[in-house]
């Protein structure tokens, strides 16, 4: 697996020993900071994460999170590794402040429930991805329009290779959706057909973008903390009394 990172099943009690490894910044904030940002770039990140998604898909076992903020470097050394983070609980694979969009859409088909979550993660890379080149986070509709037009807005600042690459990701029927091991093998995957120039405009959307996001977590971080006290102060007054 080169390095990559993630958490079996098995091993979810280990997480903060485990979290505590993981020093480094998220992956779209080194982008946000890089000096030279392309394709390129973006082309060998994905292939990190689609390298680390293809080990667990061919042990039948979807990651669930294929999020922003699981997906994190080990240092903050400048060729720290990328790592794919610990894989969450089924039922609490979307957390409160995930966009819905990371989440494909619901389609009837004949695969199992394990190849429609691991078809799931696609999607969820295939959302990323846009967002790494496009510097923001689409709506349903938009996307359906960008991906239908191909050439209009944001989406136009991408090369041909890159935009073919999130469409056969982003099929809203999971049996015409790329595998993982299907996505490797694309060609912009491979860094053969990345374009080269300096994204500037989708670098400085994405710091737009990572202070929204921040902004988002934080709010509920604060909702979260104000519920939680809501609840104690009354258990630890009737304490008193008694």
């Amino acid at each position: 697996t080169s390095g990559l990172w993630f958490e079996l099943p098995t091993q979810m009690c280990s997480r903060p020993r485990w979290s505590c490894r993981l020093r480094g910044e998220e992956l779209l904030e080194r982008i946000e900071r890089s000096e030279h940002y392309s394709e390129r770039e973006a082309s060998q990140a994905v292939h990190t994460i689609l390298s680390a998604l293809e080990y667990l898909h061919s042990q039948d076992q979807p990651h669930g999170a294929v999020f922003p903020e699981n997906l994190l470097y080990q240092t903050e050394a400048p060729n720290a590794k990328l790592k794919l983070s610990e894989m969450p609980m089924p039922k609490l694979s979307q957390s409160p402040t995930t966009p819905q969009i990371y989440s494909a859409p619901h389609f009837d088909s004949e695969l199992s429930t394990t190849a429609l979550r691991c078809s799931g993660d696609i999607w969820s890379l295939g959302i990323l991805i846009y967002i790494m080149l496009c510097g923001s986070e689409p709506t349903l509709e938009e996307l359906t329009a960008q991906v239908d037009r191909e050439c209009e807005g944001l989406w136009s600042d991408v090369s041909a290779s890159a935009r073919h690459l999130i469409t056969k990701m982003l099929q809203e029927n999971p049996s015409r959706r790329l595998t993982a091991e299907e996505a490797l093998r694309h060609p912009w995957v491979c860094g053969s057909t990345v374009a080269t120039r300096h994204m500037l405009d989708a670098q400085e959307r994405l710091r737009t973008f990572n202070a929204r996001r921040k902004l988002r977590a934080t709010t509920h971080a604060i909702i979260a903390t104000q519920r939680a006290m809501s609840i104690v102060k009354p258990l630890r007054n009737c304490q008193a009394i008694r």
